[in-house]
């Protein structure tokens, strides 16, 4: 992607040291543990030489069905096609690739620094809170403009994904299916997908008892592998709705959100 164009630069296998192992033996001291232990709401930002930066979520990296597919790539092939057999120039640094991304803007040559944070966002702790509903739910802008979304306005189709659900200390929860429309669609309308929110955009979903979680742009609207995150319309009344969020490409239901309240776009 150059300059907020497409464009097409060849096909390759990558080999290199997957994020997962590069940060897996740190530990993180968060910043808000005092209000939030949980490490759903980690973010991490790989910085180029050149100071171009890019933000991942800590669950793409570590709550996937398929793990490793992020990696600091030092080793490159080009894949030929047998037909054509055109020659793709090969790339001639180190790379950070992320290999569920669509259009591959977080690509970044030559990885210097890599930065974790938590998401800089409070909201109060309600744990316990019984029902647990919130009516609808509001998005906020980067600039700080918040809206009360309308779903009634949304054009989306419906989705139905099945799916193991596991985690949350209660191990497996069995075989689950998930109905809803894709997250992505209702939320395209509040920012534009360009090169720069694609690398350093990223958002913070709450519930209405203070669980948060967090997601990077380019996982949210820039996927290849088609599991995609769910809006779920739980019903009036219904505990733990109306509105939840469910992410299929997740192992772990830790990314699982209900009672959604308010969801930040925020950049890096």
């Amino acid at each position: 992607m150059e300059n907020d164009v497409i464009t097409f630069s060849g096909s390759y296998r990558y080999d290199g040291y997957s994020l997962f192992d590069i940060l897996k033996e740190k530990i993180v001291a968060k910043k808000n543990k005092a209000e939030f232990k949980s490490i759903i709401d980690l973010l991490v930002v790989v910085e180029d030489q050149k100071g171009e930066k890019v933000v991942l979520s800590w669950g793409e990296i570590y709550y996937p069905t398929a793990l490793h597919r992020i990696l600091i790539a030092d080793r490159v092939a080009a894949i030929i096609p047998s037909e054509t057999h055109e020659q793709w120039p090969l790339p001639e640094r180190t790379k950070l690739v992320c290999g569920n991304d669509l259009i591959g803007a977080r690509n970044i040559e030559n990885p210097v620094k890599i930065t974790v944070f938590s998401a800089p966002m409070s909201f109060p702790s309600r744990k316990g809170l019984k029902p647990l509903y919130a009516p609808g739910f509001q998005v906020v802008r980067a600039d700080g403009q918040a809206v009360a979304i309308d779903l009634a306005n949304v054009q989306a189709e419906k989705r139905v994904f099945p799916s193991v659900f596991y985690g949350r200390g209660k191990g497996f929860h069995g075989i689950n299916f998930f109905s809803g429309i894709l997250l992505k669609d209702a939320l395209k309308t509040f920012l534009t997908l360009d090169r720069e929110t694609l690398q350093r955009g990223y958002l913070v979903a709450a519930s209405i008892d203070g669980y948060r979680i967090a997601m990077s742009c380019s996982e949210l609207f820039n996927r290849n592998d088609q599991a995609e995150f769910l809006l779920i319309d739980r019903g009036k009344g219904q505990d733990g709705g109306r509105y939840a969020i469910f992410p299929a490409a997740d192992f772990f239901s830790d990314r699982a959100l209900k009672a959604v309240n308010l969801i930040h776009f925020l950049k890096y």
